[in-house]
């Protein structure tokens, strides 16, 4: 059964510490995580946070939602721009959702969303026009890496330790020490 929009967004307010998200009309609950996935956000955003301005990004760490046609979707980890961000605020009635593209979305694999952030999270990302989004693999210790090209197509890369600069905000994430705080193996 497909939801429509107004539906789904005023679920959404009236649950607001459900996890709701809605893929290509279809609701669904983002389902709990692992302790070692929660961690490796938090560091992921914690580290983000500390090396941009509060004045020009924002750093959303499992809350708010990215829009993609009949889609809102709640990222692990994602960076807006403070202008955009600063619309919600003191605004409780509206639903955190942004459908313009943002520089930065991250997910972290865990056994239950893997594969549906591996197809479907990432095909809307990029529908989407995020400018970089991270597929990070906390027990392979691996990141998948894909940025958007000038054409509009995505270039894909892997890293696997070192210091990765991310192309739309100025940061550098050190994998070697994101992944040695994480401690999973």
């Amino acid at each position: 059964m497909s939801v429509k929009v107004r539906t789904f967004e005023q679920l959404a307010l009236e649950e607001p510490t459900e996890k709701w998200e809605l893929d290509c009309g279809r609701v669904r609950k983002k389902p709990p995580m692992t302790m070692e996935h929660y961690d490796l956000a938090f560091e992921l955003a914690y580290t983000i946070r500390s090396q941009v301005s509060h004045d020009a990004f924002h750093v959303r760490c499992d809350q708010g939602r990215l829009v993609s046609k009949q889609s809102y979707l709640v990222p692990d980890v994602f960076v807006v721009s403070a202008n955009e961000a600063l619309r919600f605020r003191g605004r409780d009635e509206t639903l955190e959702a942004y459908d313009r593209p943002v520089p930065f979305v991250a997910e972290i694999w865990s056994r239950s969303t893997g594969d549906y952030d591996v197809t479907e999270k990432l095909a809307r990302y990029q529908e989407r026009g995020d400018a970089e989004i991270w597929l990070i693999h906390p027990y392979d210790r691996t990141v998948a890496i894909h940025r958007r090209r000038t054409d509009s197509s995505y270039a894909t890369s892997q890293a696997v330790e070192g210091t990765v600069q991310l192309a739309a905000v100025p940061v550098s994430i050190n994998l070697t020490a994101l992944f040695g705080r994480f401690g999973g193996g």
